[in-house]
């Protein structure tokens, strides 16, 4: 995918979260689909660490909910950004803050897998001293909640590797 296609998919699934573009294209043109696509930067190659930071720092930190709430839906699963609310054929779900980001981070990652290293180090703080069966334990309360009471399971195991749910084809 490229990152024009990246963008597109990400805020056409409502994804609130600030996009920089990693680009070896200096073409005005391209800068400006990309932009128009929903990034909100772009660097491009040869680039400096330094600056590349700063940018990534500075997207963040100019990221301003405003008051439309930022709903993700994926199938007949409904995630709230903004309230934590879940819920799947319009029944609530309760879910812990962890079970929350990291059906939130396989949602937004949907159809690639994500290793237990990914979801730990997106999920928990690189400063945590804890296991990746950490992930393991808080994937199978999640599937209890969001899979065991429904017919399609969504959660899936790349054996091995880590966790995945399938791209939902639009």
């Amino acid at each position: 995918m490229s990152g024009l296609e990246v963008c597109e998919k990400m805020r056409s699934l409502h994804v609130n979260v600030p996009i920089v573009v990693l680009t070896g294209n200096a073409e005005i043109i391209d800068k400006v689909s990309l932009l128009n696509a929903g990034a909100d930067d772009y660097v491009t190659k040869p680039f400096n660490t330094e600056e590349l930071r700063a940018r990534i720092a500075a997207a963040g930190r100019r990221q301003v909910r405003n008051h439309i709430r930022s709903i993700i839906k994926y199938r007949d699963l409904k995630i709230d950004i903004d309230t934590h609310k879940v819920s799947r054929l319009g029944i609530d779900i309760k879910l812990r803050r962890k079970e929350f980001d990291i059906l939130e981070y396989l949602i937004i990652h949907q159809g690639r897998i994500m290793t237990r290293d990914m979801i730990m180090n997106h999920v928990w703080s690189s400063h945590t001293n804890s296991w990746t069966s950490t992930v393991d334990v808080h994937i199978k309360h999640l599937r209890d909640k969001i899979d065991k009471p429904f017919e399609k399971q969504y959660i899936k195991t790349a054996y091995g590797l880590g966790y995945k749910v399938d791209e939902e084809i639009i």
